[in-house]
């Protein structure tokens, strides 16, 4: 009686772990995929509602007061690079806000399925400010500055093309 094992019994094994480790790789691929998307869906609904419970309670002096080197981290502590808020209140007292993320490695379907109202803008969307009108950035790590903005009359762009976004439009008055 011979010992061991034919190669042929060796190479059918090796063709059954290799059909098994392809198959968990392509689900963990998904995995890994379904966990970045659920991420960003939950962190720019977070950011959206972070900057409106602040503009609800402490007023649109909030972001006008926020110091240039502050950024989304100070009003979140689990964001990580790649998101961004455009805030634009507007004198009436009606609030945009534009929670972003760059599109770059992400599955946007994905992310538009688990979060509803995200969507990736097509075109930039525009507004001219009126005399009262309050524009701002805030990047990851810092406020750009918006004192060029205040003027009126100046075109700026709270929605812009190709970037991931949740907004949002509300009333403080």
């Amino acid at each position: 009686m011979k010992k061991g094992f034919s190669l042929v019994e060796l190479l059918i094994v090796l063709a059954v772990i290799a059909a098994l480790v392809s198959s968990v790789t392509m689900f963990a691929g998904n995995a890994i995929k379904k966990a970045k998307a659920t991420t960003i869906a939950r962190n720019l609904k977070s950011i959206s509602l972070a900057a409106q419970k602040r503009l609800l309670i402490e007023g649109p002096d909030f972001f006008r007061n926020l110091p240039s080197g502050t950024g989304i981290k100070s009003l979140m502590k689990d964001v990580t690079e790649g998101y961004s808020l455009y805030v634009l209140i507007k004198r009436s007292g009606e609030v945009n806000t534009t929670a972003m993320y760059t599109t770059t490695g992400v599955d946007t379907e994905l992310v538009c399925e688990m979060l509803p109202d995200a969507f990736v803008a097509e075109n930039d969307e525009k507004y001219t400010l009126l005399n009262g009108d309050y524009f701002c950035v805030i990047r990851w790590d810092k406020k750009l500055s918006a004192e060029g903005f205040i003027n009126s009359g100046s075109t700026v762009t709270y929605v812009p093309k190709d970037f991931l976004c949740q907004t949002q439009s509300f009333s403080i008055y």
